[in-house]
């Protein structure tokens, strides 16, 4: 009887020392071909050959010249030396090409504000425009029903006015040129023009339907628009204000600017639309732009081209573009993936900035002509709905739903007798 455990060792070595056959397995579908494979027998079928083509093909390919030869081959050794001097050429645009990227991109602005001011009671009104920076150095806001104005000359109390009325609230804000006047438009329909100075209202105008939402200075001129879409020329030298009136927009007016040379009016509305009007011939726009999908209320123009327009539209548009009003066409446009709340332009005439909503709620400074990013500012928590400039044009505030105004350096400065008081800034509150 043979035990159990002789029994396993004598299978186990049965198994070892049995020997197993490999099976060698081919590609079906790539058969295994040596150079002496017959080439003749890869003629077409001559059914299937029919046209001159097809024969001529053949009789060139699968002549009997070709029967042992390879079918692809090269004409000529392979060249591996390489061009030192090509090489260097090559490596030297690459570099420099890296180096002008790395210029636009990394261009030298701080990605941080160097003050934030708590505004309480920032308006989140996409259609209002709350903020402004007078040539003097003073920037105005307006608060839910006042306005306030900061650095204060009179080192006493910062608000210069409240409205009236509980219900009333402040739509819009403007100083004229000299930067000593400040028009104000209320949800009330009407328009009060305070001395800054004297911190007192001087006049108040009651020509409009509607609250007013946007209002810009031609000298002494002041144009104002409307929810109605009412447009009005207000000569404030005159006891009767109104030079003209056009019912300009099918929606809410919601922003206005004048040209340099201020021959010209740009009008952005709810409407989509955006208008050039000729101060000369003020009873119907001089040109109708209808590309944008929403609003238009970031409207600017290019301070060293009178011709140069720049605008954005709203939430359904997304869209910043670049005019010439004097060939009426659209020069360039980039879709900017958010909403497009203001654009304002360097000094220089060379960049611009433009503030967004919804969902980086950021600033970013784009190169002209060219459209193209240059720098991406963050810190906004919602929307950034106004900005201002400061009159070197150094400094933007931008002030945005989160209830902050934040103070950038991006521009360069320009040679001018007008000193900033944007350091001053620093260290005050709006209240």
């Amino acid at each position: 009887m043979i035990s159990n455990r002789n029994w396993n060792s004598k299978k186990m070595h049965q198994i070892r020392t049995k020997t197993k056959t490999k099976k060698v397995f081919q590609d079906r579908f790539i058969p295994k071909r040596n150079h002496n494979s017959d080439i003749s027998l890869l003629k077409f079928n001559s059914v299937e050959v029919v046209s001159m083509y097809h024969t001529h093909l053949e009789n060139t390919v699968f002549s009997e010249t070709l029967k042992d030869k390879k079918l692809l081959n090269f004409s000529g050794e392979m060249n591996t030396k390489l061009n030192k001097l090509d090489f260097n050429v090559l490596r030297n645009r690459v570099n420099e090409n890296r180096e002008n990227e790395n210029k636009i991109e990394h261009k030298n602005i701080s990605r941080d504000p160097f003050a934030i001011l708590d505004a309480p009671g920032l308006l989140d009104d996409f259609y209002l425009n709350l903020l402004d920076w007078s040539s003097e150095g003073i920037l105005a806001i307006s608060l839910e029903d006042s306005v306030y104005l900061f650095p204060d000359k009179t080192n006493g109390n910062k608000k210069l006015m409240r409205c009236d009325n509980n219900m009333d609230y402040v739509s819009s804000l403007s100083f004229e040129n000299n930067g000593v006047y400040l028009a104000l438009g209320t949800s009330y329909n009407s328009i009060m023009i305070y001395d800054t100075h004297a911190r007192r209202k001087t006049r108040i105008i009651n020509s409009n339907g509607a609250r007013v939402g946007s209002l810009c200075w031609n000298k002494n001129m002041l144009t104002s628009g409307a929810r109605d879409g009412l447009i009005i020329n207000h000569d404030m030298r005159m006891k009767k204000t109104i030079i003209n009136s056009v019912l300009s927009h099918t929606n809410e007016v919601c922003g206005l600017k004048w040209s340099p040379d201020f021959n010209e009016l740009a009008s952005g509305g709810n409407d989509n639309m955006l208008k050039i009007w000729d101060i000369r011939k003020f009873d119907k726009p001089k040109i109708i732009f209808d590309q944008h999908k929403a609003a238009v209320k970031a409207i600017s123009w290019c301070p060293t081209n009178k011709n140069i327009l720049a605008s954005g539209g709203g939430t359904e548009d997304k869209s910043l573009k670049l005019w010439d009003v004097s060939k009426s066409i659209c020069l360039n446009s980039v879709n900017t993936g958010s909403q497009v709340c203001s654009v304002t332009w360097s000094k220089h005439g060379d960049e611009f900035v433009t503030s967004h909503g919804f969902s980086e709620n950021q600033l970013t400074v784009w190169k002209f002509p060219e459209l193209k990013q240059v720098s991406k500012l963050l810190g906004h928590t919602c929307r950034v709905i106004h900005v201002a400039q400061s009159p070197d044009g150094t400094t933007i505030c931008s002030g945005a739903s989160d209830e902050t105004l934040r103070l950038w350096k991006i521009f360069e400065p320009v040679k001018s007798s007008i000193k900033s008081n944007s350091l001053s800034i620093m260290n005050m509150e709006i209240r």
